[in-house]
C-alpha cells in the first residue's frame, strides 16, 4: 500500500512505473507505493507483520482466526497498477529480474541479462508471443509469490521471524488469509495471477475469491463466481466468496444507498438478480463462507437475496438454501497464463470486438461505470472477451 507515515517516501524506496507508448508517458515516474524488490522495504514489511501478529495474539489470543498481509492498494494479493501501467521498473526491480535470469539459466551473468520489456497501457489485441515478455511475466509471478509466502509464514508462526527460531510461540497460531481479486481476465498480465502458487502452500489457510460481477463497468455473467469458487476448491483451504457491492450498489455523498436503487431491491431483476445469482453459484460450488463488502446499508442484504426467485431459468434452478458439497461434473483445463496474452479486450469497446448481449435484459438497470459508460447500447454489456469465452464453456 502507500508509504506508512514512519517511512520516508524516497526515490530509492519507491516503485517506478513504465510503459512503451504515449498513453503511459505521464506515469513513468515515482509512485507513492514502496518498492517490494528493495531489501529495506522487504525487511520493513516482515518486521511490521511480525510485530502486528504478536500484538494481536497477545491481546486477543484464540479469537484471532486469521491475519491477512498485503502489499496491494485494494488489499488484494496481486500487483498494483496505474492506468494500465506496470509499476515495477525501479533499479532494484530490474536487478532482481536480472539475477532471476541467471538463476534460471537464461543468462550467464547479470551484465548480459536483458532489461524487462515495457508493455503498452492500452489494449493488446493480438496475443503476446514475444519470449522476452513471457520471461518478464513469469518472473513477476514468481517474485510476488515469494514475498507473500514470506509474510504468510511469519503469520503462521505467530509472528516469529527466522532469526527468532529459538523463541517460544505463546499463543495458538492464526491462519494466513489471502484475498484474490477477480481473475481469468485480460488484465491478468498487469496484476499477475499468483493464486495457484499461493493455494498450494502450507502457509496459506484461507482464500477469499472476489468478484463484483461487473469487471469492466457493466454487469457480466454471475457464472464467474462459480468458476473462481470451484477453482479454489481443489486446494483444501477455507474458501470465502466476497460479493463486492461498491460498483453495483454505489453510495451517495452521505454514505447511503440511492433511494431509486432501494425501491428496486425487492424486484427480481437488475442488481438483485445479479447479486442473488452470484451467491447462488458460490453456494453451488460449495463455498464455505459468504461476505459482502462496501454495502452502505447492511440490512439491504435480506432484500437482495430473494428466495422466491421467478427467474429460475436464468439462475439454473439453484436454490438459496445451503452450500452443496462440491461435486463437479466436468474438468475445464485452461492454463491460467493464457490470459496474460492479451490486454483490456473489452466487447464493443476495444480490438474491434462485437457487442455482447447482457446476461439478462434487466442488467441495463445495473449502475454502469468506467468503460461501461462508453459506446453504450441498450441490452448490451461490455465484458472481458477472454473471460466470456471461459464462461461460455462453463455454462
Amino acid at each position: 500500500r502507500e508509504f506508512p507515515p514512519w517511512v520516508e517516501n524516497s526515490n530509492e524506496l519507491s516503485e517506478i512505473g513504465g510503459g512503451n507508448d504515449m498513453t503511459c508517458s505521464n506515469f513513468q515516474s515515482k509512485t507513492d507505493q514502496p518498492n517490494l524488490a528493495h531489501p529495506e522495504v522487504q525487511q520493513m514489511a516482515k518486521d511490521f507483520v511480525s510485530i502486528a501478529t504478536k500484538l494481536l495474539l497477545q491481546k486477543y489470543g484464540k479469537c484471532i482466526e486469521s491475519i491477512s498481509p498485503t502489499f496491494n492498494n485494494e488489499f488484494e494479493t496481486r500487483y498494483t497498477q496505474t492506468f494500465g501501467m506496470m509499476r515495477d521498473y525501479s533499479d532494484s526491480s530490474v536487478s532482481s529480474y536480472k539475477e532471476w535470469q541467471v538463476q534460471k539459466g537464461l543468462s550467464s551473468s547479470t551484465s548480459l541479462a536483458v532489461e524487462p520489456p515495457h508493455l503498452p497501457c492500452h489494449s493488446i489485441c493480438s496475443p503476446i508471443m514475444d519470449k522476452e515478455t513471457w520471461k518478464w511475466l513469469a518472473f513477476r509471478e514468481e517474485f510476488l509469490s515469494e514475498r507473500y509466502l514470506e509474510l504468510c509464514k511469519i503469520v503462521k508462526e505467530g509472528g516469529r521471524l527466522e532469526e527468532e527460531e529459538d523463541s517460544k510461540v505463546l499463543y495458538d497460531n492464526p491462519g494466513c488469509l489471502l484475498h484474490f481479486g477477480e481473475m481469468f481476465t485480460s488484465t491478468d498480465h498487469l496484476n499477475s495471477n499468483i493464486f495457484f502458487k499461493m493455494a498450494k502452500s502450507e502457509y496459506v489457510d484461507h482464500v477469499v475469491m472476489d468478484s463484483n460481477m461487473a469487471l469492466f463497468g457493466t454487469a457480466s455473467s454471475p457464472s464467474i463466481v462459480g468458476i473462481i469458487v470451484s477453482t479454489a476448491q481443489a486446494y483444501g483451504k477455507m474458501v470465502h466468496y466476497e460479493a463486492a457491492t461498491e460498483r453495483i450498489l454505489p453510495c451517495d455523498e452521505k454514505g447511503n444507498l440511492d433511494e431509486e436503487i432501494i425501491q428496486k431491491l425487492d424486484r427480481d431483476r437488475g442488481v438483485s438478480l445479479l447479486f442473488e445469482s452470484g451467491v447462488s453459484r458460490a453456494l453451488e460450488a460449495g463455498v464455505h463462507t459468504l461476505g459482502v463488502t462496501n454495502l452502505c446499508d447492511p440490512s439491504a442484504i435480506s432484500r437482495l437475496l430473494n428466495k422466491n426467485s421467478e427467474n429460475v431459468k436464468n439462475t439454473a434452478g439453484i436454490g438459496l438454501q445451503t452450500a452443496s458439497s462440491f461435486e463437479p461434473s466436468a474438468v475445464i483445463f485452461v492454463p491460467h497464463q493464457a490470459f496474460y496474452a492479451w490486454g483490456f479486450v473489452i466487447s464493443g469497446w476495444s480490438c474491434k470486438t462485437k457487442y455482447k448481449d447482457c446476461w439478462h435484459d434487466s442488467f441495463d438497470e445495473v449502475p454502469r461505470f468506467g468503460h461501461g459508460t462508453q459506446n453504450r447500447q441498450t441490452g448490451k454489456c461490455n465484458v472481458d472477451v477472454a473471460q466470456d469465452s471461459l464462461i461460455s464453456v462453463w455454462d
